[in-house]
C-alpha cells in the first residue's frame, strides 16, 4: 500500500507541476472552455429535459442551488467562458462582472423565492427548486421573517439594481448618460456644435455618394417610398446641431 500511495502521490504531483508550467492564456482557455462544458451539461437537464439518473443528479444541483434562475444559468457560463477568453487580461473588469452577477443571482433567486410562496425547511428541500433554490431560500427567509414579504422585496430589488449598476460599471449619477447610449444604440449622435461629418473625420464626404443634394444609400431602390426608405439631405450630414437645453 505504501508503494501504490508513492506511485499516486508521485503522479498528481507531476501532473501539478506540469499544469503550473502551461502559459497563463492557456489556463484562461481552459477554464473558459469548462465553463462552456458546465453550460452544456446543465442545458441538457434544464433546457432538453434529460431524463433518467444522470438527469436527475445535474437538475438536483442546479434548480436545488438556484431554483428557476437554473434555466440562465447557462447563459451566464457561457458569458463567464467568453469573457476569460476574449478578456484575459482584465481581472479587474472580471472581478467586477462576477460580482455584480452574484449580486444579480442572490436579488432574483430570493425573489423568486418569494414568488414560489416562501417555502421553509419542512415543506421539504424539493419544493426550493419551484422557487429560488437553496440560495433564494437563505436570501429571502431571514428578510421575509423580520420585514415581511413588503419590506423583503425592495431589498432584493435595490440588491439586484446595485449587481447591475456594477456589471455595467454605471455610477448613478450617470445613469442618464447611459439611458442617452441606449436611445442612440443604433445611431450616431454628435455633440453640440458638431456634425455627422465631425465624427467620422470627413471620411463621409465621398462626391461620389452625394446626388443632387442627397445621400445615395445601396439599400434605397429606385421606386421605393417613403416611410420605409428615404433619402437624407446633404444637410443632415454638414450642418452641426446645436443643444440648447442639454439632458
Amino acid at each position: 500500500w505504501m508503494g501504490v500511495a508513492n506511485v499516486a502521490g508521485g503522479a498528481v504531483r507531476r501532473v501539478g507541476r506540469s499544469a503550473e508550467q502551461l502559459e497563463p492564456e492557456h489556463r484562461r482557455d481552459g477554464l473558459g472552455l469548462l465553463l462552456f462544458a458546465l453550460a452544456i451539461v446543465v442545458a441538457t437537464r434544464e433546457w432538453w429535459g434529460l431524463s433518467g439518473q444522470v438527469g436527475e443528479i445535474i437538475h438536483t444541483v442546479a434548480a436545488g442551488t438556484f431554483g428557476r434562475a437554473a434555466l440562465v444559468l447557462p447563459l451566464v457560463l457561457i458569458a463567464f467562458g467568453v469573457r476569460l477568453m476574449r478578456r484575459p487580461d482584465d481581472d479587474q473588469g472580471t472581478n467586477r462582472i462576477m460580482i455584480g452577477t452574484i449580486a444579480l443571482g442572490i436579488s432574483l433567486c430570493g425573489l423568486l423565492h418569494i414568488v414560489a410562496g416562501t417555502p421553509t425547511m419542512t415543506d421539504g428541500l424539493v419544493s426550493f427548486r419551484d422557487g429560488g433554490g437553496m440560495i433564494g431560500y437563505l436570501a429571502a427567509a431571514p428578510l421575509v421573517a423580520g420585514l415581511r414579504v413588503i419590506g423583503a422585496v425592495p431589498l432584493l430589488v435595490i440588491l439586484g439594481f446595485f449587481g447591475l449598476l456594477v456589471v455595467t460599471a454605471t455610477p448613478v449619477h450617470r445613469i442618464p448618460e447611459r439611458l442617452r447610449h441606449v436611445v442612440f444604440l443604433d445611431a450616431a449622435v454628435p455633440g453640440d456644435g458638431q456634425s455627422i461629418w465631425d465624427l467620422f473625420e470627413g471620411g463621409g464626404q465621398d462626391p461620389d455618394r452625394f446626388k443632387d443634394g442627397f445621400m445615395q444609400v445601396p439599400w434605397v431602390k429606385p421606386g421605393d417610398k417613403p416611410p420605409y426608405s428615404v433619402k437624407h439631405s446633404v444637410k443632415c450630414f454638414s450642418q452641426p446641431v446645436r443643444y440648447r437645453n442639454p439632458a
